[in-house]
C-alpha cells in the first residue's frame, strides 16, 4: 500500500530547468565560457556548490566555487520570483493524493531560500508535510539520505513510498533508498535511466487513480515477495 509519495523538486514539481539555464548562461558569459547540455544534464540532482564545483572544473577555471555561487545566487532568486511555474497537472495530482490521504513531502537538493522563494510564489505552504532540501542531509544524491530522511520525517516505511524524478542522480537515490521509482521523463535523462525506473510517464496529469492501482500493486507484490525471500 503506497504510504507517501516523495518528490524531487526542480524539474518535477516546478519548471525551474529553464530559470537555472538562464542563470548560468548570465555566469557563463561573465567567464567566457558556454553552459551547454552536456553540463546541464550533468549536475542534475546535485547541491548547489557540488553543481558549481563541476561546471568550474568542467570550464577549467580556478576560482572558489562559493565566489561562483555568491553571484548565481542573486540572480536566480530574482528569477524565480518573476517566472517560475508549476509543472503541468501538480494541482490535480496533489488533490488526488490528499483525497487518498497519501502523505507528500519534498526531497530536493535546492537550497533552502530557493525552496522557501519559489513555495511563497505559489502560494504552496501547507501542501507538503516535509521538505527536505541541501541543509538537512550531509549526502547529496544519488545518495539516499534525502529519500530516506524524508520517509523517516513522514514516520514510514521507505518500500511503501512513491518517488517522483527527472534527474538519474535522483532515480538512483530513489532506488537505493528502496522506493518505487517514477521517472518524469523530461528529454534529458536518457534511455538506459529510464530503463530503471518502475514507471516512466510524460507528465504529472498521467498520475490518476488507475496509475496509482498500479503502484499500490507493484509495491504489494514487492512487499510479499521480500516476505516470502
Amino acid at each position: 500500500m503506497i504510504k507517501a509519495f516523495i518528490f524531487d523538486f526542480d524539474g518535477t514539481l516546478v519548471n525551474t530547468e529553464p530559470i537555472f539555464t538562464q542563470a548560468w548562461d548570465i555566469i557563463a558569459t561573465k567567464y567566457n565560457r558556454t553552459y551547454d547540455q552536456t553540463l546541464k544534464t550533468s549536475i542534475m540532482g546535485y547541491r548547489a556548490l557540488q553543481a558549481v564545483e563541476y561546471v568550474l572544473e568542467a570550464w577549467g577555471i580556478d576560482i572558489a566555487a562559493e565566489e561562483v555561487l555568491s553571484e548565481i545566487d542573486p540572480v536566480l532568486l530574482e528569477l524565480y520570483e518573476k517566472n517560475v511555474e508549476p509543472m503541468p497537472g501538480w494541482e490535480a495530482l496533489l488533490n488526488l493524493l490528499e483525497h487518498h490521504s497519501i502523505a507528500k513531502a519534498i526531497a530536493t537538493a535546492s537550497q533552502k531560500h530557493w525552496v522557501d522563494t519559489i513555495f511563497t510564489k505559489l502560494n504552496w505552504q501547507g501542501r507538503f508535510s516535509h521538505v527536505i532540501t541541501a541543509a538537512d542531509v550531509k549526502h547529496s544524491k544519488p545518495h539516499p539520505e534525502p529519500f530516506l530522511l524524508a520517509a523517516q520525517r513522514l514516520k514510514v516505511d521507505p518500500k511503501s513510498c512513491v518517488a517522483l524524478e527527472d534527474s538519474s542522480h535522483g532515480l538512483e537515490s530513489a532506488r537505493q533508498a528502496g522506493m518505487l521509482t517514477i521517472a518524469v521523463n523530461n528529454h534529458y535523462i536518457g534511455t538506459p535511466t529510464l530503463q530503471k525506473a518502475d514507471i516512466v510517464i510524460q507528465s504529472l496529469s498521467e498520475i490518476d487513480n488507475n496509475l496509482l492501482q498500479k503502484m499500490h500493486a507493484l509495491i504489494e507484490s514487492r512487499q510479499n515477495h521480500n516476505k516470502h525471500a
